[in-house]
């Protein structure tokens, strides 16, 4: 009875170590390894995913498992052999994981930000999201060699001061062929789209009021106010995606300090 019992107890034992064994064996067989490198099953269906090939044959996906393999044979030689010397190409991969992880850190951590909190902070800050505009009239010649730009811009302007209509003058002179047609209309003009040089100067206008003679490298101006200047709110929904853009990026900085009080850093690069 006392041997029954000793062989019950070693067959036992035995089945135990090839249950491990065969568990063993069914994990390599949904996975893959590559030299210390343990790809699971779960790592390869992802990686299928994201290759668009989850819904493909079987023959597709083991064509792409294989791709893996081949790409880390590569990889696992190139460590090996010469990417610790490689600085240029060190640098490279580890700034494509600090970015894939951060990108995906952040994401998880900095919600979307609900519609409430979006139009709060977009009436809080209406003056930010807010363009001037005018409605403008121009007359411009082209800097030419043959003509005498100065002179004919003189002329026009001198008219102008005499009374004369602006859309028969712009008509005659203007060098401009979409406002000539419109007797010098430009229509509603954001004050940012108005060159630099001068738009202070054509913003300061009151209605009616011609501008100075402005030149610059591509030719001769003179500008009218018609009606304006206004300030106009943008829409909700053309600055949605920007308050959103900055509240992350807010959000974002506000992460990093709590990080820098929790880990050390000591930057002592100089270049």
């Amino acid at each position: 009875m006392k041997f029954e019992s000793k062989r019950t107890g070693f067959s036992i034992f035995l089945l135990a170590i090839m249950f491990v064994i065969s568990c063993g064996e069914t994990e390599m067989k949904s996975g893959v390894k590559v030299g210390e490198k343990i790809f699971s099953h779960e790592y390869l269906n992802e990686y299928i995913r994201q290759s668009g090939a989850q819904n493909s044959p079987t023959k597709i996906k083991n064509k792409i498992v294989n791709e893996l393999i081949n790409k880390e044979l590569l990889s696992q030689l190139s460590k090996n052999e010469w990417l610790e010397n490689n600085l240029e190409l060190k640098v490279k991969i580890e700034s494509l994981e600090r970015e894939l992880c951060e990108g995906a850190y952040v994401k998880k951590r900095i919600q979307a930000i609900s519609e409430r909190e979006l139009r709060r902070r977009y009436k809080e800050n209406i003056s930010e999201y807010s363009e001037k505009t005018a409605k403008l009239a121009m007359i411009v010649i082209r800097n030419d060699s043959k003509n005498d730009s100065n002179t004919r811009m003189r002329t026009a302007y001198s008219r102008l001061k005499n009374g004369e209509d602006f859309g028969v003058i712009a008509k005659e002179y203007s060098d401009d062929v979409y406002s000539k047609n419109r007797n010098g209309l430009l229509g509603e003009v954001n004050y940012d789209k108005i060159d630099k040089e001068y738009s202070e100067l054509v913003f300061d206008l009151k209605k009616g009021e011609l501008s100075k003679i402005i030149e610059n490298s591509s030719g001769i101006y003179l500008f009218k106010m018609l009606d304006g200047p206004f300030v106009k709110a943008k829409s909700f929904e053309d600055v949605k995606s920007n308050i959103e853009l900055k509240l992350k990026a807010k959000k974002k900085e506000e992460l990093l300090e709590k990080l820098k009080i929790k880990t050390e850093v000591v930057n002592n690069y100089m270049n």
